[in-house]
């Protein structure tokens, strides 16, 4: 067709996307505070663990070897038994979600 421009779609930028961007947002922080599952992080490796027990540890570390066997070390050595985990890696860093059978103390968690 003579005189037709063709653009391309800019529907991200209206004001309904933008409501729907920052719902998005805050469910994806509200999933991480109440579950520390991970989606869309620029930061941090995605990483989701369903639910199997009402005990869940997050715990960031640094990619290295041996990591998760001191993790569960540390777990074990407080009598506490991993129910379920999961560890995800993106460069130097990793993030591991352990539900556990009871509630941490503060020694544990420190």
């Amino acid at each position: 067709m003579k005189n037709f421009f063709l653009l391309p779609h800019l529907g991200a930028s209206t004001n309904e996307a933008e409501i729907n961007c920052a719902f998005m947002a805050c469910d994806q922080v509200s999933n991480f505070l109440l579950h520390g599952n991970i989606i869309n992080s620029i930061n941090f490796p995605p990483i989701r663990l369903g639910r199997t027990t009402p005990f869940r540890l997050v715990i960031i570390n640094r990619n290295e070897p041996g990591m998760i066997g001191k993790i569960a070390d540390e777990i074990a050595s407080a009598e506490i038994n991993i129910a379920d985990m999961t560890n995800k890696s993106r460069d130097e860093i990793a993030i591991n979600l352990i539900d556990i059978d009871e509630e941490p103390s503060q020694n544990l968690i420190r």
